[in-house]
């Protein structure tokens, strides 16, 4: 029998949605390996190569996660992986995925400005309201 090179793809999640960068206070970041082998007997193992940059990460087999919280905003960073199944003769085959952290989290489809407050439209609201109940209150307590 001829042994197949096997086949991967790699994809990354943060908070188990799927991401394209990621947020330093979104959550654990998981980078998972897709590898198939059309030898169904093929074992196949994983070597990853992680910059020493990403912080503690956790690996098992086809999975690498961390917590990006120490990590530094507006960065690139990479991560390779190659797979090699048990076949004669012993066949690779390696994959990159490419990721930026950001410093803020970025709200979904929003690439501007617009949305990033943080309460200033309720606390506006609720100083108009208050405003609103003084009045009423003054008004009742200067004709009693």
């Amino acid at each position: 029998m001829v042994n197949i090179s096997p086949e991967v793809s790699l994809s990354i999640t943060q908070n188990n949605v799927a991401v394209s960068s990621v947020d330093i206070s979104g959550g654990l970041v998981t980078i998972s390996a897709n590898a198939t082998d059309e030898n169904a007997d093929d074992i196949l193992s994983y070597v990853w190569l992680i910059s020493g940059t990403i912080p503690s990460p956790i690996i098992d087999g086809g999975l690498v996660s961390f917590d990006p919280s120490s990590m530094a905003g507006g960065n690139s960073y990479q991560v390779d992986l190659t797979v090699t199944d048990n076949g004669n003769p012993r066949l690779s085959v390696s994959n990159t995925i490419k990721f930026s952290v950001n410093n803020m989290p970025l709200d979904a489809g929003d690439d501007d400005e617009r949305g990033k407050s943080s309460g200033g439209l309720f606390s506006y609201l609720l100083l108009l309201m208050l405003i609103v109940f003084r009045q009423k209150y003054l008004k009742q307590n200067m004709f009693n």
